[in-house]
C-alpha cells in the first residue's frame, strides 16, 4: 500500500505526520488538508520551527506523501495492520 493510500485513508486533521526531506533529517509537522497536488498542507510543530530556524532551514508546508515516514509517532507502514489486529 502506498504511503499517500495509507494517509488518505488514516490521517485526520490534527495529526502528527514526520517527514525526511532526504538529508537525513526528520521533521513533525501537524496535519491541516491535502491540496489540489494531492499534497499534504501541513503547519510544523514548535519543536521543528526551533530546530530549523537553529539552523537556518526554511519551514515547509506542503509535504509529498512519498517522504512520510510516520503518523502519529507511528510507522507509517504498520498502520493498516494495527487496525487488522484491533478487529
Amino acid at each position: 500500500m502506498s504511503n499517500a493510500t495509507i494517509l488518505f485513508r488514516y490521517a485526520e486533521v490534527g495529526d502528527i505526520i514526520t517527514h525526511s526531506d532526504g538529508d537525513g533529517s526528520y521533521n513533525e509537522y501537524i496535519f491541516l488538508s491535502w491540496t489540489d497536488d494531492h499534497k499534504l498542507h501541513c503547519q510544523p510543530t514548535e519543536e521543528t520551527m526551533q530546530i530549523n530556524r537553529k539552523f537556518g532551514v526554511k519551514s515547509i508546508y506542503r509535504i509529498n506523501p512519498y517522504h512520510v515516514t510516520h503518523l502519529n509517532r507511528q510507522l507509517l507502514r504498520v498502520i493498516p495492520l494495527m487496525g487488522e489486529v484491533m478487529l
